[in-house]
């Protein structure tokens, strides 16, 4: 007599690689990380509930490093992951209808481990499976590669190698400029600069700017869109301080304004931040012009930074908000959450959480819930530090 044993998986538990860029958390309430060679999705709950991990994909043949939800303009739930691996490939993960995730594309073209990924969507879903689509991917082979999915098309192609010389980037982010359908490139790289590029009505890949001011590696960028149409770009460093700037559009007259020098002002007159224009040409033709500024400094760290996250926009009857409310995860094994004061304007440290003590090596990163009531940040130890605003405050 045959007699069939049934094994199912009852516990599983991993921990997060200790890399900047191994974790994220979606508006579709999924924390992907990863672990090993292999990506993990973790469904986050709170007490008196415990999370669960969902599934472990695996794909790669050596350490993942880098891991990104594709978002969606609209703040809708995401079905599309990417990750880098020091295999020197990035993998474009799907979920079906069914909801299981399966590899759809493998970049290959990078001689050396990636070390940082993002990518967007040019284009609000209308319907189609695979809207057009940029990632970006940064090596440690001194090049940033951008891969381009046409809409309706499931094949990724490189569409663009950026040269980083002797160096190489550590951070990236991608977004898309206010009222365009342009991306907007921020690489954060060794030579302690944050360096700006677009894609031109050639669809060529080019610097429009390069930000100067921290005094060693950036190791953390990330983007975001506020309520005024201007985007905010946070910047991190090992010089244990945060910079943000300010991406402005320029209309008629502003383009030609050029600040005085402090002795020229006359009484009545403000001091003008100084500022870097840069235009773009969309697809309509129809040229744009934009001002880069200095908004805010935040010191508060005692250690090198190593990742940024802005609160995620929050969408209510088809209105968007973009809470301005910034947390940083640094290596003095502290997660400090920013936001400007109402009356002053200025940043300032409103929450502090963290370690005291112990042999732990601090925070590698940190992500904001998509009802922005919870964070957690990631260090050494693999684990997950997760904190969650009470009712009462």
């Amino acid at each position: 007599m045959n007699s069939e044993t049934r094994c199912t998986s009852s516990y599983i538990s991993c921990s997060c690689n200790a890399t900047p860029h191994s974790a994220h958390w979606g508006n579709n309430d999924l924390i992907c990380f990863a672990s090993g060679s292999s990506i993990a999705l973790y469904q986050p709950k709170f007490p008196p509930a415990d999370g669960r991990l969902l599934v472990t994909l695996n794909g790669h043949q050596g350490r993942v490093n880098c891991i990104r939800w594709v978002t969606r303009q609209d703040g809708g739930s995401e079905n599309e992951l990417l990750s880098g691996a020091t295999d020197k490939t990035a993998v474009v993960w799907r979920r079906s209808t069914l909801g299981q995730f399966s590899a759809i594309a493998t970049l290959v073209g990078h001689s050396g481990p990636i070390n940082a990924v993002d990518g967007l969507y040019t284009r609000q879903f209308d319907g189609c499976s695979y809207p057009r689509t940029i990632v970006v991917t940064a090596s440690a082979d001194s090049t940033v590669r951008i891969w381009e999915r046409k809409q309706g098309t499931e094949e990724f192609t490189c569409l663009h190698i950026l040269l980083m010389g002797n160096g190489f980037a550590l951070a990236i982010s991608i977004t898309l400029l206010p009222n365009t359908t342009v991306p907007l490139i921020a690489c954060g790289c060794d030579d302690n600069r944050v360096t700006l590029y677009v894609e031109n009505e050639q669809h060529q890949i080019v610097k429009v700017q390069t930000l100067t001011g921290h005094e060693d590696w950036v190791r953390g960028l990330e983007f975001a869109l506020s309520d005024s149409g201007s985007i905010f770009l946070a910047s991190c460093a090992q010089d244990h301080f945060i910079r943000l700037w300010r991406i402005s559009p320029r209309r008629g007259d502003d383009v030609l304004i050029v600040p005085k020098a402090v002795s020229e002002l006359q009484e009545e007159e403000d001091i003008r931040v100084k500022e870097r224009l840069f235009a773009v040409i969309d697809n309509d033709e129809e040229k744009s012009t934009f001002a880069v500024t200095i908004e805010a400094i935040l010191s508060g760290h005692e250690g090198w930074i190593y990742g940024v996250h802005w609160q995620p926009a929050v969408y209510t009857d088809g209105k968007r908000h973009q809470p301005m409310c910034l947390i940083s995860a640094s290596m003095d094994k502290t997660a400090v959450l920013w936001r400007p004061d109402l009356e002053s304007g200025i940043w300032l440290d409103e929450v502090r959480v963290g370690e005291v003590g112990g042999n732990t090596l601090g925070f590698y990163g940190c992500q904001f819930s998509p009802s922005g009531h919870s964070f957690l940040a990631h260090g050494y130890q693999g684990a997950f530090h997760l904190w969650h605003k009470s009712q009462v405050s």
